[in-house]
């Protein structure tokens, strides 16, 4: 049967599953990007991508604020020591009524465990 995961190139909460774990593969790049605001009105500030490793896919992932800051927080600031890092998923409700994505680090033993490939 046809997994529909696999259409999208960018790590969504569509797609993912509370415990669900990502492996960080790359460190990144911040750019510029437009997102809707609460408001409804375009809206453009700096955003990072990061290449995960998704149930066996790469995926594109732009963690949001809360994410930015626990992943900092275990790891440090500086994203090329994320690199063969692992979170795990959780799916919570964003105030703007969609769902949202936290990815929260993973010990080094429990990752080895948890990440398919």
């Amino acid at each position: 049967m046809p997994d529909t995961s696999k259409l999208s190139k960018y790590l969504k909460p569509e797609i993912a599953r509370d415990g669900d774990t990502i492996l960080f593969l790359d460190a990144g790049v911040i750019a510029d990007k437009t997102f809707k605001n609460d408001q409804g009105k375009d809206e453009t500030k700096p955003a990072l991508e990061i290449t995960v490793k998704f149930k066996g896919e790469n995926k594109t992932y732009s963690p949001n604020k809360t994410t930015v800051k626990l992943l900092s927080a275990a790891w440090g600031t500086e994203t090329e020591a994320w690199v063969g890092k692992s979170a795990k998923i959780t799916i919570l409700p964003a105030n703007n009524g969609k769902d949202m994505i936290i990815a929260k680090p993973v010990a080094a033993a429990a990752a080895e465990a948890d990440v398919p490939f």
